[in-house]
């Protein structure tokens, strides 16, 4: 699991921790939810809300500027 970093701290813990997920390996929406006992429809919208705050234009983009912002692997 990654740590939240001040460059992170814009995400709400649940956006951080859908981020680190996938960080961590989580291939799509359907896989986190169900690491994290959600509806898939609820981790798309908190993925969509962490693309707005990153200014990420996709879920890899938003990766990327995680781990360029100091997110470890």
């Amino acid at each position: 699991m990654i740590e939240r970093t001040e460059a992170l701290a814009c995400l709400t813990p649940r956006e951080f921790e859908i981020l680190a997920l996938t960080i961590d390996g989580a291939r799509s929406a359907k896989e986190v939810a169900a690491k994290l006992g959600s509806a898939t429809k609820t981790v798309e919208a908190h993925f969509d809300r962490i693309k707005m705050k990153l200014q990420a234009r996709s879920k890899l983009h938003a990766v990327l500027i995680a781990l360029g912002r100091g997110a470890p692997q």
